[in-house]
């Protein structure tokens, strides 16, 4: 039995056990979330498109003289804030303009002032006041300067080319381009919008439960609510009347001289004849800053004078 024994085949050794790491973390990587466009602010009203893709702006429903007016008050408002050495040939043709069409545009002044005395009554003064004031704000809307002055220069260099005689076919040729920068603008912040959400659905984390504590009864929720953003609202019908309670105003303009203002009047050392406005430098050492208001009126303006050396 013993030398079976011996002769027996001993047992195999038992397989070794063999450990798996468990896998590496999966590494998601979660991209920057999205910026509104142009340096806008968060938050910013943009007016909705209707079913037919048309958003109804300061621009939208114009007779042919309100065209004039509002590619005027939109060279205007170039000539004031767009200062940087490649605009510098805006003002010149601005002052042309002016100086060229003195008859035409106290002409188009009038049919202005005689298409809101019938539409508004006794009130027209008070509405065109006021919507002489949001189409000076909506092209001053400061994410969309940059695009503004480069579209403004580009037209106040055809108009250069031009003999000034055929401005109703100029304006009517012109305002559009204007209009398509803030239409542009407006397209890219409802991008940046769905951006934003397809971000926040993807990556953003759960929001906070909000758990009251109460204290003698009163709830106590500790959050207050964030009044810092910035809102734009510029959504504007010409054939619809705003009303004090909804003022259209931008709160931020980069006006090149925060302390002009527009008034009825006339300036000092006036150039040029611009039915509607006029420009005067107010004394602001006492004045709290505030936004620009533009009233209208049959009056002379005063033309911003270029700096020395452009």
């Amino acid at each position: 039995m013993a030398v079976l024994a011996a002769c027996a085949t001993p047992a195999p050794p038992p397989a070794p056990v063999v450990v798996i790491p468990p896998p590496p973390p999966v590494v998601k990587y979660v991209p920057p979330r999205p910026t509104p466009p142009d340096g806008a602010t968060t938050g910013m009203y943009i007016p909705a498109a209707d079913e037919y893709g048309i958003r109804r702006t300061v621009n939208y429903g114009l007779s042919s003289s309100q065209t004039v007016w509002n590619l005027r008050a939109a060279l205007n408002v170039a000539a004031l804030n767009c200062q940087r050495p490649e605009h510098a040939e805006i003002l010149p043709a601005y002052s042309l303009l002016l100086e060229r069409n003195k008859r035409s545009l106290s002409r188009t002044n009038t049919a202005v002032e005689g298409e809101f005395r019938n539409r508004h009554g006794n009130v027209w003064r008070d509405s065109l006041d006021d919507y002489m004031t949001q189409v000076y704000n909506y092209y001053a809307l400061p994410p969309t300067q940059g695009e503004f002055c480069d579209t403004a220069l580009a037209i106040s260099r055809e108009y250069m080319l031009t003999d000034g005689n055929t401005l109703d076919a100029f304006a009517l040729a012109s305002l559009p381009r204007i209009e398509q920068v803030f239409q542009r603008f407006y397209s890219a912040y409802e991008q940046y919008q769905r951006n934003v959400a397809f971000w926040d659905a993807e990556y953003a984390p759960p929001p906070p439960v909000l758990v009251n504590s109460f204290t003698d009864g009163a709830p106590q929720s500790g959050f207050a609510a964030d009044t810092s953003t910035t809102v734009y609202t510029v959504d504007v019908a010409p054939s619809m009347p705003m009303s004090a309670s909804q003022p259209v105003i931008v709160s931020q303009l980069p006006s090149s001289d925060p302390g002009v203002t527009y008034a009825p009047g006339a300036a000092d050392g006036t150039i040029g004849v611009n039915p509607g406005f006029s420009l005067t430098a107010p004394d602001t050492s006492s004045s709290p800053a505030g936004p620009i208001v533009f009233e209208s009126g049959e009056v002379v303006q005063q033309a911003p004078e270029p700096d020395e050396g452009q």
